[in-house]
């Protein structure tokens, strides 16, 4: 500020210079838009994923087998893609579609439904439950267990 300028005139250049930065973001903005709404070509939807037949009766033929070997060490979306003969995105993408989730999902859901059995009927103990079903630790179990129900393992012993 020069000493020949009066109070006025300091305060209009202090609008106009506090004004061109928000004239700059503007810009900015409107050259943001441009390039993601106008220049950008639409994203078309996906068309609906359909399964064949043949791939509707593998998927629950793989359901069968996942409800009879949940408990095997070797379970793997690699040995259920060869032996029902179907690729690992069809596989993961069908059963999902089908039964409403992932194969380890359910067979996740299918070893708490069996804790919870063992639990109540069987009057095993949470370190027994844990190591039958293949948890490195109980506490993993526990865990687990706590996510699926609400609750600790331990409150069906009581």
């Amino acid at each position: 500020m020069t000493p020949q300028t009066t109070l006025p005139e300091t305060a209009n250049n202090i609008k106009t210079e506090t004004a061109a930065p928000y004239a700059y973001l503007h810009a900015g903005t409107a050259h943001y838009k441009f390039f993601t709404e106008m220049a950008l070509p639409a994203r078309r939807p996906r068309p609906h994923y359909q399964l064949k037949q043949a791939d509707i009766a593998a998927m629950h033929s793989v359901k069968a087998y996942v409800q009879q070997h949940f408990l095997d060490e070797d379970l793997s979306l690699k040995l259920l893609c060869q032996k029902f003969a179907l690729n690992e995105f069809k596989l993961k993408k069908g059963f999902k579609m089908l039964f409403g989730q992932t194969v380890f999902g359910y067979a996740h859901q299918l070893k708490m439904q069996l804790s919870r059995d063992m639990l109540m009927s069987q009057h095993m103990n949470v370190n027994e439950t844990a190591e039958l079903l293949g948890y490195s630790t109980p506490n993993h179990f526990s865990a687990a267990f706590k996510k699926m129900y609400g609750f600790c393992p331990g409150r069906l012993l009581r």
